[in-house]
């Protein structure tokens, strides 16, 4: 019994800090009125430092200093004009992925049962906090101002983008229906708010879960049903004018979110086209002419909005990299998809404990394919850190383990051994 508590207790402080590290930098980005997640995420993972610095755990290569180090040059050329910002942002972040690599280090060096109770306990909060978003939002300070979210995120697709990983990796421990049953009740909170990104979410979970045979099936069925029921009065829901506006469907609309989308699209372009193919540099986006997306939002709205995120991640690595951003964002593009195939024979084959954690990695490089091309947010964003680790673990090529002194998967396996 003792023994146990101490399993449970060591699951549970793991799983806090994951939790800590996703939610508190949304937190901080709206409390606190700060501009992006960047302030959040850096004030927590100076707190990582001090804790594993305390416990005598924190551990940072030279190999991986020395690739930090080299990265941050090479990026820094490509804008001379403002070398202070673009230095102290990627040495900021330079420090946030040495404590991350900690705290997954800490994850990885875990047994299974415990790297799956780190999961689902992160999985359970996460989806308390959607349901209370719905059945009773807490809007303290700063959250009154905003129309809708999902204490502590801003909106509900920040909210998404965070739990979509997690409830990949959770549906990975069930069988059968129960499995099923994740992505139906985030399908379900995604018409309830109603939310574009959480129903991507939804989708791209019935890919996980679902064999090939029924997803086109169902994806005909689905088709043929809102067409149906389309003709016969589906505009008469309060959700239809929400997402309808979103495909497109509705004419004379002017939803934000299309033309941020819009705007994104046109600013890489402009960039690309400004720059000779080369990018802006690092940081720079935003700085390009305006599109006509862009004056239109601000004619409309007064102010610009999203010019420096670009609606997604893809877009502002094309803007800022160029070509070379855009050959980066095919490189998530295919290790998303290399992960889906993985985490589908990893559901057929019902896999073997020992590579469960492996099953993380692949969840949240599979879900990151939304924030490349749907919906993102910016360089300072505590599921790309995930995300950049994640593909050094999963690489289908021989690869340098730089993240730890010790390879997660060898500790891992040393553990399940024991």
């Amino acid at each position: 019994m003792h023994v146990t508590k101490l399993r449970i207790s060591g699951a549970l402080g793991v799983a806090i800090l994951l939790i800590g590290y996703i939610t508190v930098p949304h937190f901080v980005f709206v409390y606190f009125e700060q501009s992006s997640l960047a302030i959040g995420l850096f004030l927590y993972s100076i707190g990582l430092f001090l804790l594993y610095l305390v416990r005598g755990r924190f551990v940072v290569t030279t190999l991986q200093l020395c690739i930090l180090a080299l990265v941050t040059a090479s990026i820094c050329v490509s804008g001379l004009g403002d070398i202070g910002h673009q230095l102290f942002s990627l040495v900021v972040l330079a420090f946030i992925f040495v404590c991350t690599n900690n705290l997954l280090s800490d994850l990885a060096s875990r047994n299974d049962g415990k790297v799956k109770q780190i999961v689902r306990i992160t999985f359970y909060v996460l989806f308390v906090v959607g349901l209370l978003g719905l059945v009773a939002p807490f809007t303290p300070g700063r959250y009154a101002i905003f129309y809708q979210t999902v204490f502590p995120f801003s909106e509900p697709s920040h909210y998404a983008l965070a739990l979509g990983p997690i409830a990949c990796a959770y549906m990975l421990q069930l069988r059968g229906r129960g499995r099923l049953m994740v992505p139906v009740l985030i399908s379900l909170m995604a018409l309830r708010y109603p939310n574009a990104t959480l129903l991507a979410v939804a989708l791209l979970l019935f890919v996980v879960s679902l064999r090939v045979r029924i997803l086109i099936v169902a994806g005909i069925l689905i088709g043929a049903g809102v067409a149906f029921v389309g003709y016969q009065g589906l505009e008469r829901l309060p959700q239809y004018d929400y997402f309808a506006a979103r495909l497109g469907l509705l004419e004379g609309t002017q939803a934000l979110t299309n033309l941020v989308y819009l705007e994104g699209w046109q600013q890489a372009s402009i960039a690309i086209s400004e720059s000779h193919g080369l990018g802006i540099g690092f940081q720079r986006f935003g700085r390009e002419s305006a599109g006509d997306a862009a004056l239109l939002i601000e004619n409309l709205y007064g102010e610009e909005v999203s010019r420096k995120d670009g609606s997604n991640l893809g877009f502002k690595l094309a803007g800022e990299f160029g070509f070379l951003g855009i050959a980066l964002c095919g490189v998530f593009v295919f290790y998303s998809a290399f992960s889906l195939i993985q985490l589908r024979r990893m559901v057929i084959s019902r896999f073997t404990s020992a590579k469960y954690i492996q099953g993380l990695y692949y969840s949240c490089t599979y879900m990151f394919v939304i924030e490349v091309l749907f919906r993102g947010l910016s360089y300072f964003n505590p599921m790309l850190i995930l995300v950049v680790f994640g593909i050094a673990q999963i690489s289908p090529w021989p690869r340098i383990p730089w993240t730890s002194r010790h390879s997660p998967k060898g500790e891992l396996g040393a553990a399940v051994l024991r």
